[in-house]
């Protein structure tokens, strides 16, 4: 990564073990490069690499809600009342010595979230007063934004952390996004979602199949763009 790094200057390094146990530090370090970096940017969007993002629907979310960069605020998948794992064996798990409370704190679901300047700047800097723990969502959104700052979190029905059981692009085509898809899966979704008339999906045969394999809110939406 390095060596690719150096000869094409698009990838941040940053001297820490790349682990998933190191997922926090990763996303303190993405702020502390956009706050350093890249600091007039409105919006920025936290996300995972097995997710499929609707990037113009998107930005209609952003424009038509009419969310105010210089205020704080997640705008996401907003989870509460959520329990911690306590668990050895999961990938998620969070020792009690480390996270007592029996409860997790409120908290945007890491697979994607919208921070808006305002709040990647006062996260950034309140994220370095606050004992680390290996759950980078739960640390960002949960401890620093929610407990500590009292930043707004935003749930938008359109952000869902899982996706539908079936490939089918009438299933995805009112989402932002999606999680746990594979490249090969991200690109045939893509390309059939380019080319989709979302009339086709406001039938009867659509809905049972939403109510059958989907996950989250269904909707149709007519002017939707990807």
């Amino acid at each position: 990564m390095l060596s690719e790094a150096q000869r094409h200057g698009d990838i941040v390094v940053e001297d820490f073990i790349d682990s998933y146990t190191n997922l926090t530090l990763k996303s303190v370090f993405m702020l502390k490069w956009v706050v350093n970096h890249c600091s007039s940017v409105p919006f920025l969007l936290k996300t995972d690499d097995d997710m499929l993002i609707n990037v113009q629907g998107l930005l209609k979310e952003l424009t038509n809600n009419m969310y105010v960069p210089s205020q704080p605020m997640i705008i996401g998948m907003i989870q509460t009342w959520a329990r911690p794992y306590r668990s050895r064996s999961s990938k998620w798990y969070l020792p009690s010595w480390l996270y007592p409370e029996k409860y997790l704190p409120k908290f945007a679901s890491g697979t994607g979230y919208v921070m808006t300047r305002k709040a990647v700047a006062d996260i950034y800097f309140k994220s370095l007063d606050v004992p680390l723990i290996p759950l980078e969502d739960i640390f960002i959104s949960g401890l620093v934004a929610n407990n500590n700052l009292h930043i707004p979190l935003i749930n938008v029905p359109r952000f869902l952390n899982d996706r539908p059981w079936l490939l089918q692009p009438c299933l995805y085509h009112h989402l932002i996004t999606a999680h746990e898809l594979t490249p090969s899966q991200l690109k045939d979704l893509w390309t059939a979602l380019k080319a989709l008339n979302p009339a086709t999906c406001d039938s009867y045969y659509t809905r049972l199949l939403a109510f059958i394999f989907g996950k989250g809110h269904y909707e149709v939406i007519s002017n939707v763009e990807w």
